[in-house]
């Protein structure tokens, strides 16, 4: 018997061990991944780099486990192959843009749209139709390639900051990318929470109400202080001189808002969009087909500075930056999730759940896995899988979901280097200055954490006569 305790002890001992061993080589791999993330981000370097230094951080800490290197490629492979669909859908929204460009849809827009548009409400409007757009495409991409172009190109000619307006562009489109029933996230909450994402529609649509209102008052104020300058008479010659206006510009745009309300994917959307404006480039603006695929693949250089300056832009090799990050991070964080890295911070984050909250955990996990693993979809992956026996136990499969979709899917947006808004900013042209004006992603996880916090918190108050009583209870009644 004691030979058996003492080989048990000594098992025991070894496991430990292990896992220690195992831990300081995550951390290490964290701290210098990280480091170099930071460096990066400060000194402006290509942020490609870092999550390829991130890659082989976590691939080497996989190898010192005892995975062999066929295996930790093999796992990286898979994480590449899972994010191709991304991939391949932000490369048609950098198509979709140019083919918008020379067909001259975004030209039309911007002529009609200067008049039409409220000049001190402009970035209340922007907001407010990146909302609608989103609702109906569910990407935050989509309305950025699309809709939000067309926004900061008439910032551009109104002379309006193009950081407030692509900050009010991500606002808008990070409405639909949480609540809408085509968005990629909603689906994805909704699957690893085995719930419905109508019904959770439903909840988001009750805890949303405020922080919309708030926002909208903000991007009030914020149009008022800096209203749409009158634009130069010479730009609008200037579009009217290079660009035939037809009803039928409006196509490509009609069908990206339509099409998606009958459940069709944004992919197959955008590259009917894009079809129908090279059609459009060539039928009436008169553009050389061998040009425009060229312009496709590198984006539209139309000929004179000042045109340039207005609507240059897009194409494929536009989104070549962003696809690298997801297509690098999608790697190791797929290494990651098989060789169970962070095993040890399931346990942390049950304690976490325990002592700080539900929802506090899974917006500090949430923005912890954005900031490491630069992907909206992996930190939602993350959180199910880190706290999902916490929710179990105490809240709810139904509480994990609207938590999710009130923090985690939003602050995804908080590291500036994260693709959820480093996507939207490349195509936006913008920088990460942007992300201090894209209020509606701050307001809303704030608001939800302090209203939570109050509502549990009076529950306990109210419940407190029934531990004493033994018949009165929150949500039951009368016991």
């Amino acid at each position: 018997m004691d030979k058996n305790k003492k080989s048990k002890g000594r098992g025991k001992e070894k496991t430990m061990a292990a896992r220690i061993k195992t831990n300081i080589d995550v951390i290490i791999a964290s701290a210098v991944f990280i480091s170099v993330m930071m460096t990066c981000a400060l000194l402006g370097i290509n942020l490609v780099l870092p999550l390829i230094v991130g890659f082989f951080c976590y691939a080497a800490a996989a190898l010192k486990q005892g995975y062999s290197v066929k295996a930790v490629a093999r796992m990286a492979g898979n994480g590449l192959s899972e994010s191709m669909l991304v991939v391949i859908t932000l490369l048609m929204i950098g198509m979709i843009s140019a083919a918008w460009r020379a067909s001259g849809t975004i030209a039309m827009f911007v002529h009609y749209g200067i008049a039409m548009i409220t000049p001190n409400m402009f970035l209340l409007i922007a907001f407010l139709l990146c909302c609608v757009f989103s609702y109906a495409m569910g990407s935050s991409f989509g309305v950025a390639g699309t809709i939000g172009i067309i926004l900061v190109t008439i910032a551009k000619a109104g002379d309006v900051s193009i950081i407030m307006t692509a900050g009010a562009v991500l606002s808008g489109g990070y409405f639909g990318d949480r609540f809408s029933p085509v968005s990629s996230s909603a689906n994805l909450t909704a699957f690893i929470t085995k719930t419905e994402v109508y019904d959770n529609m439903k909840k988001m649509a009750r805890t949303m109400i405020v922080p919309l209102m708030i926002t909208i008052g903000m991007y009030a104020v914020l149009s008022m202080k800096n209203p749409l300058g009158t634009v130069d008479p010479a730009i609008d010659r200037l579009m009217l001189e290079n660009f035939t206006f037809s009803p039928l510009l409006l196509i490509p745009v009609l069908v990206m808002i339509v099409l998606p309300l009958f459940h069709i994917k944004v992919r197959v959307v955008a590259l009917i969009s894009t079809a129908i404006a090279a059609v459009m480039a060539v039928a009436i603006q008169g553009e050389d087909p061998l040009v425009l695929m060229k312009t496709l693949l590198l984006g539209y250089d139309p000929e004179g500075a000042e045109l340039a300056a207005i609507f240059a832009g897009g194409g494929m090799i536009s989104m070549g930056k962003v696809s690298a990050m997801i297509a690098v991070s999608c790697a190791y964080s797929e290494i990651i999730k098989q060789t169970h890295m962070f095993r040890d911070v399931v346990r942390l984050a049950a304690a976490g759940c325990e002592r700080f909250g539900r929802a506090e955990m899974t917006l500090l996990t949430g923005t912890m896995f954005s900031g490491l693993f630069c992907s909206q979809s992996v930190a939602i992956l993350m959180n199910g899988m880190i706290l999902k026996s916490a929710y179990r136990k105490t809240g709810g499969m139904e509480e994990m979901a609207i938590d999710i979709e009130n923090t985690t899917v939003l602050s995804a947006t908080w590291a500036p280097w994260s693709s959820a808004c480093m996507a939207v900013f490349s195509v936006l042209g913008a920088g990460s200055g942007a992300l201090a004006f894209s209020f509606f992603v701050f307001v809303l996880p704030v608001y939800y954490l302090l209203s939570k916090h109050f509502v549990e918190r009076l529950g306990s108050w109210y419940n407190a006569p029934g531990k004493v009583f033994g018949k009165m209870k929150l949500h039951g009644g009368i016991a």
